[in-house]
């Protein structure tokens, strides 16, 4: 496919060299292993600090060493399947789509903006106690806020979807 490819361990910074790192201006980690993803980035961070990294978490847990290095473009795989998981399952229900995309993203920025909060924190159980707490009630006084505003049109917007079946549109 006219492709270049690096074979190896991506936690060497000789194999991060030859790949270009140097010259890069960006750093995708996508691996499944939490260990390995945060010794590709403690690496790239030492030997190519002006690397922006963007990576792959399992969860918030595996994020917080991430974000102790400084890497601000973290994707949670948990959180992406579950809004995808919720999207669908409201669309089936009969919600519009914008509706849903709304919702999604609140739910998205509030989330991805307490990672961040909570993983300054999380040496401090007492204060990572008060602080979850509280966003839990934050989390369900913004869903429920949501929710409302997402029942109040169901049966209008953009979404046409509802409108059209497979038959029909084929024939168009």
């Amino acid at each position: 496919m006219g492709l270049q490819v690096f074979y190896g361990d991506a936690s060497r910074s000789g194999l991060l060299e030859a790949a270009g790192a140097a010259e890069a201006e960006l750093l995708v980690i996508v691996e499944d292993n939490v260990e390995k993803v945060v010794e590709i980035a403690r690496t790239a961070r030492k030997y190519f600090p002006h690397l922006e990294i963007i990576s792959r978490a399992s969860g918030w847990d595996d994020s917080y060493e991430l974000i102790d290095m400084g890497v601000r473009n973290i994707y949670l795989d948990t959180l992406d399947s579950a809004l995808r998981i919720g999207s669908d399952v409201l669309s089936r229900l009969g919600h519009r789509k914008y509706r849903i995309r709304r919702a999604m993203n609140t739910f998205r920025r509030h989330e991805e903006r307490h990672v961040y909060e909570l993983a300054e924190m999380r040496h401090d159980k007492k204060e990572l106690i008060r602080a979850t707490k509280q966003r839990i009630e934050d989390l369900e006084q913004l869903m429920m806020d949501e929710r409302e505003e997402l029942h109040k049109d169901k049966n209008l917007g953009w979404d046409a979807s509802g409108h059209m079946n497979d038959e029909n549109h084929m024939r168009s």
